[in-house]
């Protein structure tokens, strides 16, 4: 589990070494930040598992990597 850390993350992502998402999304637009995929070479297929949707508007999403 990994919180907050873009700079592992995109590591982790170009080795393959992640195996599921879970991803929160919040219903605000920022317009700056720092983006959680960059530089990806290839198509990485997700599968849900599960969705939340939580009383203050956030939605969670669980995913694994669908691998062949």
């Amino acid at each position: 589990m990994l919180f907050g850390s873009p700079t592992a993350t995109h590591s982790l992502i170009q080795l393959n070494l992640i195996d599921g998402y879970w991803l929160f999304v919040n219903p605000i637009i920022l317009g700056r930040g720092v983006p959680l995929f960059v530089d990806i070479k290839d198509q990485i297929k997700l599968k849900l598992l599960t969705s939340q949707q939580f009383t203050s508007g956030v939605t969670g999403l669980d995913y694994i990597v669908d691998r062949p």
